[in-house]
């Protein structure tokens, strides 16, 4: 891991200032843990950390985003008004976001159904497989078909629910990072790509657990 002097030196080799360097180094360490960084850097530096942050895949870009929101909470709250280039980011990095997960929900099943297939193998089989197996993995590109989902809905839906899981009624199992709330995900009760309406009434707020078992169990 490259130590904190080294990366300032780097980046002011690359003609940043030290005061410049610093802010951007304390975005960085907040973008990958959700945090409000309170510096302020340029928008193309914003849009390096999400690029970053998509390359190593959608939790880390969903981590990104949330850093990037409470920091416009932060200035919001200091009556420093973000700029809309902030704004604009956040919205352009969500629908890559939504990308990343529609491809990761198809694979994901893709594997599940292979999974189950290499469990009903004998064992024999399933070792002789293992050993001419590549050990590097494939990579594949996807084009995705993705839903633009009303963020009222999923924000009445979460409001609705008061923290608690609509299906165990248990409380959520833990608070986000970025802003304390309750960790909930909505689910529609009738699917999307089913005829299913994206509406308050065919939602509900579920635990990560439950909704699990919405889509598998």
């Amino acid at each position: 891991m490259i130590r904190f002097t080294e990366a300032q030196r780097q980046l002011c080799a690359q003609g940043m200032t030290q005061r410049t360097a610093n802010a951007y180094l304390e975005a960085y360490r907040c973008a990958s843990t959700g945090t409000a960084w309170k510096s302020t850097i340029g928008v193309e530096a914003v849009r390096s950390l999400l690029e970053e942050a998509s390359a190593a895949g959608p939790n880390q870009l969903l981590t990104c985003l949330q850093a990037l929101r409470a920091h416009v909470t932060y200035r919001l709250g200091r009556s420093n008004q973000p700029s809309r280039g902030l704004r604009d980011l956040d919205e352009e990095f969500k629908r890559v976001l939504g990308a990343q997960s529609a491809v990761g929900s198809t694979s994901d099943m893709e594997l599940a159904r292979q999974v189950d297939e290499s469990l009903a193998m004998s064992d024999d089989k399933r070792r002789a497989r293992l050993a001419h197996a590549d050990k590097s993995p494939r990579v594949a590109t996807y084009i995705v078909r993705q839903f633009i989902r009303n963020p009222d809905v999923i924000a009445e839906v979460l409001l609705r629910a008061q923290g608690h899981c609509e299906a165990c009624l248990l409380q959520a199992p833990f608070r986000r990072r970025a802003d304390n709330t309750p960790y909930l995900e909505v689910h529609h009760r009738i699917p999307l790509a089913d005829g299913g309406d994206d509406t308050v009434e065919n939602a509900i707020a579920l635990c990560p657990n439950c909704h699990r078992q919405a889509h598998f169990g």
